[in-house]
């Protein structure tokens, strides 16, 4: 069983974590990970730590945003792919260089952070660089677009759940998107995976 919100928040690395993140350190985030799955904590565990740690500085405002008339769309969670991607590869691989896929995810999330300043030059990352901007390293963090909310319980089918969470990304409404439960209330699973892919690896 994966930690709950309150053990990850009090798990020592979490405090550790967002602050090697924050400071766009790649070496020691990815350190730090590593260091989390040989001290006790199952991949799963680790996984939700990190990515906790990371979550308030992947968001955006919208997913949509217009640039010169073009529209162009906006991912946050481009980092918790690569991890969920990583998670379905790790038993494919011998076991000595299972964790190899979740470490480079992981040095990915430092490079990562608010995408929407990102890419439009006020702060420094992958996706800056991606489009030839070359930003200092400010003297500020990443902006949190979205506050910490209590769960929206969404109604319906699980189709009707997902698409309810299209249209509110579609449209804008960041809260419901990001906050929304796409989580089935009889089987108690996530929709898009994550918690799925997660826990079967630890």
């Amino acid at each position: 069983m994966l930690l709950n919100r309150d053990e990850i928040r009090e798990d020592k690395y979490f405090d550790m974590l967002t602050e090697a993140i924050l400071e766009r350190s790649q070496p020691r985030t990815t350190d730090l990970f590593f260091r989390m799955t040989r001290d006790e904590h199952s991949v799963g565990d680790a996984l939700s730590v990190v990515t906790a740690a990371e979550a308030p500085f992947v968001q955006v405002p919208s997913h949509i945003n217009v640039r010169d008339g073009q529209i162009s769309l906006i991912n946050n969670d481009h980092t918790l792919l690569g991890l969920r991607a990583s998670a379905y590869l790790m038993p494919y691989l011998p076991e000595k260089y299972r964790l190899l896929p979740l470490l480079q995810s992981v040095w990915y999330i430092p490079a990562g952070l608010d995408i929407w300043n990102q890419l439009l030059g006020k702060y420094p990352g992958r996706y800056a660089t991606m489009k030839g901007i070359n930003v200092p390293p400010p003297s500020y963090g990443p902006v949190v677009w979205q506050e910490d909310h209590k769960p929206i319980r969404e109604q319906g089918t699980i189709e009707e759940r997902l698409h309810a969470h299209m249209i509110a990304t579609v449209s804008g409404d960041s809260r419901r998107s990001y906050v929304c439960s796409w989580a089935s209330p009889r089987k108690k699973r996530c929709a898009r995976g994550y918690a799925n892919s997660w826990s079967s690896s630890a």
